[in-house]
């Protein structure tokens, strides 16, 4: 019964401001039920020391809490802390930041004012993680009673951070001390189309294929990952770590030879791919070469290693989501083009992998949506939104025509709300003119981004912002000039200028002759 208790307990650390931490505290004490132990950061402790102490199984920290230094505190964790799953609750609002907070690999991100069903479904999704993080853990340490199973185990391990921890170089060397293989090597793909043959024949057909590579290239030569659907990634050493003897081209192909000989039936419809050679730290280059682009045929049991000129960091991965955010939240035509090139990114991710990431991105455009675009867009249900995509076959087609939903509907919010925010905008310039007032200025009092105000403005008067306010300020100063009240450099400070010269350079462009000549010319027209 302990053990069954202990099992259901999640410990929670805070970071972030007491009115904060209460409100979510009560938040996820009556929506989920579980045996929450919670502890808060308090001010000048040292939160490594203190994350290792309590050993939290989620940590909700807020950006608001101390700007850069909330950063910072989460750079800290996560590079002690891998897989604890991170939830950032801000109030700001900038693509670096998100850009920061997507390269540090977060698990949820929330803004205030909290909605609280998003709260929920974001800390039932945390401690899905949780529990999963827990019931893997517990599998392992059963796997591990035989070293057969453990080396099997740590195989697949090694494949997994190839694929999904690329960035990672000092676990991927561990690995490949725990399995004694060598430090550089390749990628190998053996790929077949979707079977007629059930779950356990494949399973039994599998164990076939391991035998015999492991049999042909030697224990400590390779290491072989799970099936992944209807894919085995091996990676294979450059040379066998214990002797140095290297490993030849002419091995591999006689390990395949071995295979086709098998007479596993799987294998007769199996095409193998090979990536160029790398030092473990970059394998996922070998990876990327081996799968190939969409257009690159394979040919039937032939070694293809060839150098892919295209290969994404993760840091290229973020800069590219945040294009798609920005275009998004403005309903920029170009969204859906940019969403398909986010969407190739992720082609080289396996099936569940991409289907989540896809989810994520629909979601973090009605967020940017929502919150920089002035759009209502509150109508992807995130329940729903999972429970549809368990349904599709096509991952591509289905989030493609998720993209277009989302633009659309974007479209339409802003033109039905164009008229009328640049009405009030333009009142607001208006009554402002005679002081400094920038198009971010008037973008913040309207409530729009100034991307999206500055296009939406042109829109409607068929004129650029900067412009529209100069025009209006000239004429302003005709007035002023004209009722011979004011010296010009008074009428400079009245129409929210500062420099008289300056001034008088703007209006002879835009009038045609200096302040002084045109007061002159007025009178002479008797006007």
């Amino acid at each position: 019964m302990k053990e069954r208790n202990e099992h259901n307990n999640i410990k929670v650390l805070f970071i972030m401001e007491e009115q904060e931490r209460k409100v979510i505290e009560g938040f996820v004490r009556e929506d989920i039920h579980r045996n929450w132990i919670m502890n808060v950061y308090k001010d000048g402790e040292d939160i490594l020391e203190m994350t290792n102490q309590f050993q939290p199984d989620i940590v909700l920290l807020s950006i608001s809490y101390d700007g850069a230094n909330g950063l910072h505190m989460l750079q800290k964790i996560r590079k002690m802390h891998r897989h604890l799953p991170i939830c950032v609750f801000s109030e700001i609002h900038s693509p670096d930041i998100f850009s920061q907070l997507s390269l540090l690999g977060i698990d949820g991100y929330l803004s205030f004012p909290l909605k609280r069903y998003q709260l929920k479904v974001t800390m039932e999704t945390l401690v899905e993680m949780v529990d999963a993080q827990r019931k893997l853990r517990k599998e392992e340490r059963s796997l591990l009673v035989e070293q057969e199973i453990a080396g099997e185990v740590l195989e697949n391990g090694f494949v997994y951070s190839i694929l999904f921890d690329m960035n990672d170089k000092e676990k991927l060397s561990e690995y490949c001390e725990w399995l004694k293989i060598g430090k550089t090597g390749r990628i190998m793909c053996l790929q077949w189309k979707q079977s007629k043959f059930d779950e356990d024949y494949e399973k039994k057909m599998y164990e076939q294929m391991r035998n015999i590579i492991k049999q042909s290239l030697g224990s400590h030569t390779c290491a072989i990952g799970p099936k992944i659907f209807q894919r085995v990634i091996v990676y294979i050493s450059s040379a066998i770590a214990s002797t140095g003897e290297i490993l030849t081209e002419q091995q591999v192909r006689e390990m395949i030879e071995n295979l086709k000989k098998s007479g596993n039936e799987i294998v007769k419809e199996m095409k193998v791919y090979i990536g160029g050679e790398y030092p473990v730290g970059d394998i996922y280059k070998s990876y990327q070469e081996a799968i190939g682009k969409e257009n690159m045929k394979p040919v039937d049991w032939k070694i293809r290693s060839a150098k892919n000129e295209r290969f994404y960091s993760y840091r290229e991965y973020g800069a590219l989501v945040n294009r798609l955010l920005d275009v998004v939240k403005t309903g920029r035509d170009e969204a859906s083009d940019v969403f398909k090139e986010t969407l190739e990114w992720l082609r080289i991710l396996a099936p569940e992998a991409k289907k989540n990431k896809v989810i994520q991105l629909l979601l973090l455009c009605c967020h940017a949506a929502y919150v920089d675009g002035d759009n209502e867009l509150e109508f992807l249900n995130c329940e729903a939104l999972v429970q549809e995509s368990e349904k599709i076959t096509d991952i591509d087609q289905w989030a493609n025509k998720k993209m277009e939903y989302i633009v659309n509907s974007i479209q339409e919010h802003q033109s039905r709300n164009t008229s009328s925010t640049v009405k009030v905008a333009i009142d607001y310039i208006e009554k402002n003119y005679d002081k400094e007032i920038s198009l971010e200025d008037v973008a913040k009092q309207v409530g729009v981004t100034p991307q999206h105000f500055s296009k939406i403005f042109k829109l409607e008067t068929g004129t650029n912002y900067v412009d529209w306010v100069t025009e209006l300020r000239m004429e302003q100063a005709k007035k002023y000039l004209l009722r011979g009240k004011h010296t010009m450099k008074e009428v400079c400070f009245l129409v929210g200028y500062k420099d008289p010269n300056y001034f008088s350079r703007i209006f002879k462009r835009i009038v045609g002759m200096p302040p002084r000549e045109y007061v002159k010319h007025q009178q002479r027209e008797g006007l």
